[in-house]
C-alpha cells in the first residue's frame, strides 16, 4: 500500500515520538547497518528517533521511498495502516500481551513479553558461556567466529543474534523453542537460567488465567 503525504507524515511523527523498546531499536540498527556506512554514527543509535534522523539524512527513508518506512513501521508499529504482518511466529498465547510503551516514558522499559523477557535475562546474565549455548544451540564453529567479528566482543549482541536464530528455527513450536533452550543453558553450566524461564513461564501462565 502506497502511503499519501499527509499519512506518511501522520506516522513519521508517531515514529519520532514514539518508545521504541530496545530490542526493536537493535533489530533496526543491525538491519540498516549498511545504509548507515559509519560505525562511530552506528554505535551512536540508541533510540528510535536517533536511527530515523541518520536513516532520513542519508534518503534511505523518504516519501519517495517507502520500502524502507514500511519495513520500520511493521516492526515498531505492526498495527499501522501498512505496517500489519499479523505475524507472531507461531507463539499463540506467548508474547501477545500489549508491551507497548507509554509516550513520555522515564523508566527502564519492562517486559511483559515473556518470551521478550527470556531473552532479555539470557543477554544480560550469559556472559563468556555464550559461545557454549550457541554450540549447544548447534551453531558452528564458523558462525561463531563470524560473530566475534561482527560485534567485536559485546557478548549482549552476540548473544541476541543467537537467541534469535534458535527462535526463528524451531518456527511455530513453542514448546520445541523452550526445551532446547532450556537443554542448551544446562549443556552450558546455566541451570540457573534454565529455572528462571520456568519461573517467567509459570508467572505469566499466572497472569493470563487471572
Amino acid at each position: 500500500m502506497v502511503l499519501t503525504l499527509p499519512e506518511y507524515e501522520s506516522l513519521r511523527h508517531r515514529l519520532y515520538h514514539f518508545v521504541c523498546n530496545r530490542e526493536h531499536v537493535r533489530q533496526l540498527k543491525f538491519h540498516f547497518r549498511d545504509d548507515i556506512n559509519s560505525q562511530r554514527s552506528f554505535e551512536s543509535i540508541s533510540s528510535l528517533p536517533k536511527l530515523l534522523k541518520i536513516l532520513e539524512k542519508r534518503d534511505v527513508i523518504t516519501y519517495d521511498q517507502q520500502e524502507n518506512f514500511e519495513y520500520i513501521l511493521n516492526i515498531v508499529l505492526p498495527n499501522s495502516s501498512i505496517g500489519n504482518n499479523n505475524n507472531n511466529n507461531g507463539f499463540e498465547g506467548i508474547g501477545n500481551r500489549s508491551n507497548v510503551p507509554r509516550m513520555g516514558q522515564v523508566l527502564p522499559q519492562v517486559y511483559v513479553d515473556p518470551v521478550d523477557r527470556i531473552h532479555e535475562l539470557i543477554r544480560s546474565d550469559m556472559g563468556h558461556k555464550w559461545k557454549e549455548l550457541a554450540r549447544a544451540l548447534t551453531i558452528g564453529e564458523g558462525k561463531i567466529d563470524s560473530l566475534e567479528d561482527r560485534y567485536r566482543g559485546n557478548i549482549a549482541e552476540m548473544v541476541n543474534e543467537v537467541l534469535q536464530w534458535h527462535k526463528d528455527n524451531c518456527g511455530a513450536h513453542f514448546e520445541l523453542w523452550r526445551s532446547r533452550l532450556q537443554e542448551a543453558l544446562e549443556r552450558a553450566r546455566r541451570r540457573d537460567l534454565s529455572l528462571e524461564i520456568n519461573r517467567i513461564l509459570t508467572f505469566s501462565t499466572q497472569l493470563r488465567s487471572s
